[in-house]
Formats: C-alpha cells, structure tokens, sequence
C-alpha cells in the first residue's frame, strides 16, 4: 500500500472530531460476477480481501480509479459511530456515520453519491454511484444538509439534492503503485466482485465481507461437487 505518484482528485477538508482507529448450493449463474483474475481489474470493481492478507482483514473496497499507472480505491465496510456533522467542518444536519476509506491520507475526504443521473462535479463509477470529484460542490451538498426525502433513496434530478444515505464520507483512501496491485492479485490477497449500488451502499456494511466469502465458499463447493449429486433438470 503507497500514496499514488499520479494526481489524483482529493478534496480535504479540516477534521473537527476525532475518529477511531453451512450454506444452500446456489446455482453458478448467480455467481459469475466473482473472480480472480487480474483482467477482471477495473474502476467499479469490487476488491474483497482474501483469509490470507493480514493486512486488509475483513475488507471490501470499491475501486474508483485502475489503470497502468496505479489504482485508487475506498473500503466502505469499515462504518464509524461518528455522524458526518459531528466530524466535518460546516456539515450541518448529515445524521449518516463516516466510513474510513483506507490509510493513506485519513484527512482526505471522499464522498460517493447515490443517484440514477451524473451530477455536476461528480464522476460515475457504477450504475447509480457517483464519486464527488469537486471539492465545491461536496462543500456545498455538505453544508445544505440532507433533503427530506426518503431516506437512502437514490436522487433523481442532475441536480436534486441527495437525502440522508443516499451519500456516504469516507476518511482517506487506499492506493497502489503502478503494477502492484495486479501483483497482489496474482499472489492471492482478493476476490473481484462486480461492484454494485446495493452492495456500496449496503444497510449493514460490517457483515459486508462475510457475506461477499461466503459466495466464494458457495462457488468453490458447486464447482467440486460431483455432477451426480447435482438435480437432474
């Protein structure tokens, strides 16, 4: 894990807290997002860190950037007790905990937006999340607080405001160098899922990782299982 040499879109904004460190066979077709290959790389990605890397125990995160100069990524399975009102500067009325989003750089402040249209200042990553590239315009959503709409729901318009779990903070990032992160793969440290908007913004991200494995135990136990155990069609 290193700070990126390539720019790479940050918006910072001063800290004002603290923030502390047996399953059913599933038929394969609703198992094929998932893969070890370093082809399957990609923005939108999801990396779910195998039993065997100490480093990243128990953590998913979504990759935002990958190309031959390096990859940029956030963990958003790792949900704090602390409300982003609390935590940020000028960030009234946000209930929603911060999340943080790897080692590197903890004062960095990302945010991912759940809407169905690409706002202003915002990059789509997947279908119906948007990474916030602009440090005004996540400056002002953060100041103008939630709307009153339903709470998680997806905004609509390219430029109505997001309500409160429809945009998740993160606190710093997780980056790698050029190469080394198809070397990680390579060696075993992940699984790569197809992210999703239900999966980055899950309701209960701590059991997150446990439910992503366990489709890779499902996986692995239909390949090996004998054809002559399978139902016959």
């Amino acid at each position: 894990m290193q700070q990126l040499r390539h720019p790479i879109r940050l918006v910072t904004i001063w800290l004002t807290a603290a923030l502390p460190a047996a399953v059913m066979l599933c038929a394969p077709t609703a198992l094929t997002a998932q893969s070890v290959a370093v082809g399957d790389l990609g923005a939108g990605k999801l990396l779910v860190a195998r039993e065997t890397d100490r480093r990243f125990a128990e953590t998913v995160i979504l990759l935002l950037e990958y190309d031959n100069r390096g990859a940029l990524g956030l963990t958003i399975n790792r949900r704090t007790d602390i409300p982003i009102s609390q935590a940020l500067k000028n960030a009234g009325g946000w209930p929603e905990p911060v999340y943080l989003g790897g080692p590197v750089e903890t004062t960095a402040v990302f945010a991912l937006l759940r809407s169905r249209d690409e706002q202003e200042g915002t990059q789509r990553v997947i279908d119906e999340v948007n990474w916030v590239t602009s440090k005004e315009v996540l400056e002002k959503m953060l100041a103008e607080g939630p709307s009153k709409g339903a709470s998680g729901e997806p905004t609509g318009g390219a430029s109505e405001k997001p309500g409160a779990g429809a945009m998740h903070v993160y606190l710093g990032y997780s980056g790698w160098g050029a190469g080394q992160l198809d070397y990680e793969v390579k060696s075993g440290s992940w699984y790569l899922f197809d992210g999703s908007a239900d999966l980055v913004f899950d309701s209960d991200p701590g059991t997150l990782w446990t439910r992503l494995k366990a489709r890779t135990e499902q996986r692995f136990a239909y390949q090996t299982v004998s054809p002559k155990l399978l139902p016959a069609k």
